[in-house]
């Protein structure tokens, strides 16, 4: 059931973060770059460059098994980096994080370096409104995913595609980056046809699977539902404290991340550690899996169960 808040929901997080940092101002130290983050993005490119590869000797199915296995891990890891691109967190420069979320989106053959840049500061800057924050589900799709088990977990399935979709038809009202966004679409075919010449279709459709299942029923996809969804009323975000912070580069820390978009993800442990009374007080997770459970099979749960603008 959709949660109605009075008022504007981003002057509630406006009020949270101040409050956060009169408690500890000591937090400001953790803004700024990372910019070894850069090096750390680029090993990771080589990485799932290397897997796809080893795949290319692979029958079809194999590439498949092997993509749900192992590629959704440095996959998803590329996500979260774009993702520090997105906030200037790598490097001072706009331009040289444009550059550099071109370069990590490379081996996932979508396109997602710059649209992400684009939906994703909306997203902070319009926090759950139906209308302007891209990642709320669309009515639509609420009535008629309903309250079905099957349709849910397709709904899940085909996340990237239903959210790709709503954002192609969101970025035509934003044109201040659209140089950028035709750089990363070129950027993506020549990949996309570089690897099919190169390398063949299976290690294609490895690098491309990787992305999709790392956002479909694998414990990562739970992330969709961790982030913003209703699991106790009138709070905005959850974080996930699980191991597979390591591999995901911290991408868990997400109420920390809405408090503090100027913390690079290598630092959010330590605002955590810092202000403990306003992270372990509320609601967490710890198993991505036990979340994924929960969401397929819980009849209670809705696509719009989510606390949006009044």
């Amino acid at each position: 059931m959709t949660d109605s808040l009075k008022g504007n929901i981003n002057e509630a997080q406006a009020r949270r973060t101040r409050e956060i940092l009169s408690a500890h101002p000591e937090i400001r130290e953790l803004f700024g770059n990372t910019p070894l983050t850069a090096v750390a993005g680029i090993l990771v490119v080589l990485l799932q460059i290397s897997l796809a590869v080893l795949v290319s000797h692979h029958t079809v199915g194999a590439a498949l098994l092997f993509a749900y296995g192992v590629g959704t891990i440095p996959a998803y890891a590329l996500v979260a980096l774009i993702h520090e691109c997105d906030h200037n967190l790598v490097f001072k420069s706009s331009r040289a994080n444009c550059v550099l979320a071109i370069i990590f989106n490379l081996p996932m053959i979508i396109v997602f370096g710059i649209s992400d840049r684009i939906v994703h500061i909306r997203h902070h800057l319009n926090l759950n409104d139906p209308v302007l924050d891209v990642t709320v589900p669309r009515a639509i799709e609420a009535r008629i995913v309903g309250r079905s088990r099957w349709r849910r977990a397709l709904w899940l399935q085909f996340w990237m595609f239903i959210h790709a979709a709503t954002i192609t038809a969101f970025l035509r009202r934003f044109p201040s980056l659209q140089r950028w966004l035709f750089v990363n679409v070129s950027c993506q075919v020549l990949t996309a046809a570089a690897v099919v010449y190169f390398l063949g279709w299976s290690s294609l459709i490895y690098l491309f699977c990787s992305v999709w299942f790392a956002t479909a029923i694998h414990p990562l996809g739970a992330r969709v539902v961790q982030e913003h969804m209703i699991h106790q009323p009138g709070i905005l975000t959850y974080s996930y404290y699980g191991k597979w912070n390591w591999l995901i580069f911290n991408f868990g820390y997400h109420a920390e991340h809405h408090d503090f978009v100027r913390i690079p993800w290598s630092r959010l442990p330590k605002l955590k550690k810092l202000a403990p009374e306003y992270y372990e007080t509320q609601p967490y997770f710890t198993s991505y899996s036990r979340l994924l459970f929960g969401f397929l099979t819980d009849p209670d749960v809705r696509l719009d169960s989510r606390t949006v603008s009044a």
